[in-house]
Formats: structure tokens, C-alpha cells, sequence
């Protein structure tokens, strides 16, 4: 499952990797996961739209937009046997399941959850947390954002990978600091001691929670198809497999 927050690029990374593990022979599904959701870049095998649609949602019962996407997470619940049995029917052994844009949505409504628990195997399902890259321009904001994968992590109940999107856009000193931190996570604190603000102690009571799970970050872009590999590889052994098609591709 490929979540984040809104616009940290799940979809395009969604295609990406679907991308990527064809040009590499590998079979594979996508699933669209998104009721609201008006332009995919790609074709879903399985599209939670043909069930649940936000718009017509929207029309039938004259709610806005937001009340819409509400209506219509609640609402595919009642569809969960048939896409849980269009994913079995699809194709390849792997399934990449785009979720929808808003993370407070997704992640922490109970009706989402039980969407998911009944279309997904909990022993071979792994998330990818996208942090987006736009964001990292300060070390608070890093450490708040490892906060939410956390967050994320205790509430889905699944092993994880944190990945930072659109690493294209980064500037090469950004790249070198993800890089440091994932050997020396201790240096975070230190530069968040240097920024000016007043909660610098909440700041830090954040991190420390942060440390003890363990910094792991994956810089990665779907515009130039970097960093596929590593997260393909990460996820796996989250999922404690660390043999065949991870040892057979190359970026």
C-alpha cells in the first residue's frame, strides 16, 4: 500500500513502480483505492470507482466535496468481498494499492480500516510511507513528518518503508543529510538545536520517540525512476524476504 500525505505523489509512484517492475518481467497488479479521485495516470486492474464514486455520491446526496469523500469511503464497505475478489483475480503476485489523497481519511477513519483489513493479507502486505520532499526545508519539519509515518505505522498496523518523494526537486545537501541521518540519526537533534523557535523541547521529546524506532529513508523520484529498486528491496524485507526477485533486478 503506497499512502502519504495529500500530493506527495502516491499516484505517480504508484505508476512508476508498476512501470518499473515490467520493464523488469515481473507481473504485477495496480489498484486504485481512491473513490474521489478524477485522473489516474494509469489503468487500474481494480478500481474502487466501479463501486463507489465521490461524484456521483456528491449528485445523489448533495454533499460537498468533502462530505462526498466521507459518504463514499464509508459506503465502499459495503463492496469489500467484491474487491477483495477482483484483487485475487488480477494479475502477477505482486499488488500495489494506491490509496486515497487524504491521509486523515485513509489512515484514521474506522470504516477505512476495515476496507483494508478485508481486502488485504496481513501477513504479505507492507506500506510505503511517502514524505514529501517539498517539505524537508527545515529539520523540525523532518522530525514532525518521521512523527506522522510513526503515527501512521501504529495505527495501519503494518511493517513499513519511509520513502521521501519527489527527490528530484532536492538539492544535493538534502540528499546528503537524509544519507547522514540514516547512519547517524543522533545528528538531527543537533541541527534542530540550531533553528530558532519556542518548542524546541517538544521538538526534541519528538525526536527521541522518532530515534527509538529507527531513522530509515529512502530518497526516491518518479520522474526520473530513481530509488525504484530501493523501495521494491526495502519492502521486502520489511516483509522479512531478502531472496529472489530482489537479488535478480537492478535499478
Amino acid at each position: 500500500m503506497i499512502t502519504g500525505t495529500a500530493g506527495s505523489g502516491k499516484t505517480r509512484l504508484t505508476k512508476a513502480l508498476g512501470d518499473w517492475l515490467e520493464s523488469q518481467g515481473v507481473g504485477f497488479s495496480r489498484v486504485n483505492l481512491d473513490p474521489a479521485v478524477e485522473w489516474i495516470p494509469y489503468h487500474p486492474d481494480v478500481d474502487v470507482r466501479d463501486y463507489v464514486s465521490a461524484r456521483r455520491v456528491m449528485q445523489e446526496h448533495q454533499l460537498g466535496p468533502n462530505g462526498a469523500l466521507l459518504a463514499a469511503i464509508d459506503l465502499l464497505h459495503n463492496h469489500v468481498d467484491e474487491i477483495a475478489e477482483a484483487i485475487s483475480g488480477s494479475p502477477g503476485p505482486y499488488v500495489l494499492v494506491d490509496t486515497p489523497g487524504q491521509l486523515e481519511l485513509f489512515a484514521y477513519r474506522r470504516s477505512s480500516l476495515e476496507v483494508i483489513r478485508g481486502i488485504v493479507n496481513p501477513y504479505t502486505t507492507v506500506v510505503v510511507f511517502l514524505i514529501d520532499g517539498v517539505f524537508l526545508n527545515t529539520p523540525t519539519n523532518l522530525a514532525s513528518l518521521l512523527a506522522l509515518a510513526l503515527s501512521v505505522q501504529l495505527r495501519l498496523g503494518y511493517p513499513q518503508v519511509n520513502a521521501i518523494s519527489k527527490a528530484d526537486l532536492l538539492e544535493p545537501e538534502m540528499l546528503e543529510l537524509v544519507e547522514k541521518l540514516n547512519e547517524e540519526p543522533e545528528s538531527l537533534l543537533e541541527l534542530m538545536w540550531r533553528e530558532e523557535g519556542p518548542y524546541k523541547t517538544y521538538a526534541e521529546k519528538i525526536y527521541r520517540i522518532v530515534v527509538e524506532e529507527g531513522i530509515s529513508l529512502v530518497p526516491v523520484s518518479s520522474i526520473r525512476e530513481e530509488g525504484l529498486s530501493t523501495v521494491f528491496g526495502e519492502a521486502q524485507k520489511a516483509l522479512g524476504v531478502e531472496e529472489g526477485i530482489e537479488t535478480n533486478i537492478e535499478e
